[in-house]
């Protein structure tokens, strides 16, 4: 709770670290933390029907008596039911709008990544001032997120709109809570899904179902082949491809690791990319004129069609570079093989998931252990 004193120059400069209310005019904060001493309204407003804050400065840029006539000036605002933190609406569309620009001036490797979710995710919100959404109405989405398109889906909407909010609160166009905040998100289990042989032949013959879009086909096969990641297949440039060599060349700015890497492209995902560079249209090797980044971005919805097709249960286009990984190993390849190839940064990563053997490794070995026990050793009864 904050302490009430009469606030004077020498007081402020004197003040420990705490809050502290003005006597002499109501509502008017002063904040002192280890590294500063700053002026704050801190009142009920009549027409949000709530108490609100407002930052008026810092001492001693702004004196005690300066900082009681911004108090009193934004005081009569609030009587005049005016807002001060926000604009009167500030819309998802907006909010989104805002962030994706600032995000741009961060040097990120996807800055507009909350575009693609929001607009997946809510694309009916879209329109809706942000103080009218609730937490009832993001926990109701996220269980329909959830059982449409999986627990990882959900939770990444639901961390997308936390971002969001906190993100309104930081500039001031929002100063309600975070009801983002609010929703339980669950945790999500690391995946160990690999794809049989059987399963892999299915996906294959799946692909060439017409009801699939023209990119679905190419984007999975080059998944199955490469191991590459989602967002580095969808983000693929054509000047980023070296189809002579049989390399892909990732930018550090585009990988996830933040180091340039090479993906590997075998003999089948060049003919795939050569075949489709002769239609190319597009900087991007997957372009699309829906997403505000000029490429492909969501793949959920195709992915779970061809799995459909395919009589594959639970699986998702990530499975496919954990597969190749699986068969790898299985092959024989050192883990620093696989570590390569799927361009992991730590080594433990690869050991953590592909030191693993298989069912089949494993039937092999105890019939070898079998046979071994079966032979008498030398010396022994007859």
């Amino acid at each position: 709770m904050a302490t009430k004193i009469r606030l004077t120059e020498a007081r402020v400069r004197d003040a420990l670290e705490g809050e502290y209310a003005d006597e002499v005019e109501q509502g008017l904060m002063l904040y002192v933390s280890p590294t500063a001493r700053t002026w704050g309204l801190y009142k009920w407003s009549p027409t949000e029907k709530r108490p609100i804050r407002k930052s008026i400065g810092r001492w001693p840029l702004v004196t005690v008596d300066e900082a009681r006539k911004r108090a009193k000036a934004l005081s009569l605002k609030l009587l005049d039911g005016e807002s001060l933190n926000r604009p009167d609406t500030v819309t998802l569309k907006e909010l989104v709008r805002r962030y994706v620009a600032w995000n741009k001036t961060r040097d990120l490797k996807y800055p507009d990544w909350i575009d693609d979710v929001i607009r997946l995710s809510f694309p009916d919100w879209l329109g809706r001032d942000i103080a009218t959404i609730t937490r009832a109405d993001l926990a109701d989405r996220h269980i329909e997120i959830a059982e449409k398109r999986g627990k990882v889906a959900a939770a990444r909407s639901v961390k997308a709109m936390r971002t969001l909010y906190k993100f309104a609160d930081e500039n001031e166009l929002y100063t309600g809570r975070n009801v983002a905040k609010a929703v339980r998100v669950e945790d999500t289990q690391p995946r160990r899904r690999f794809l049989s042989p059987d399963e892999q032949a299915r996906v294959r013959a799946a692909l060439d179902d017409p009801s699939l879009a023209e990119w679905v086909k190419p984007l999975m096969l080059l998944a199955l082949s490469t191991g590459a990641r989602r967002t580095n297949l969808c983000s693929m440039r054509w000047d980023a491809l070296d189809l002579d060599a049989g390399v892909y060349r990732v930018k550090a700015a585009d990988s996830k690791n933040k180091i340039p890497m090479d993906i590997v492209l075998p003999p089948e995902a060049v003919a795939i990319l050569r075949e489709r560079q002769k239609k190319a249209t597009s900087e991007w090797v997957f372009p699309s004129p829906k997403a505000s980044s000029g490429h492909l971005v969501e793949t959920w919805y195709a992915m779970k069609r061809v799995y459909e097709i395919a009589k594959v249960e639970d699986a998702t286009l990530h499975d496919a570079r954990r597969t190749l990984g699986s068969m790898l190993t299985q092959a024989g390849a050192p883990l620093s093989t696989v570590q390569r190839a799927l361009n992991h940064k730590n080594p433990s990563t690869t050991a953590r998931t592909y030191s693993i053997s298989s069912d089949a490794s494993v039937r092999e070995f105890m019939a070898k252990l079998a046979a071994a026990k079966a032979v008498p050793s030398e010396g022994g009864s007859q």
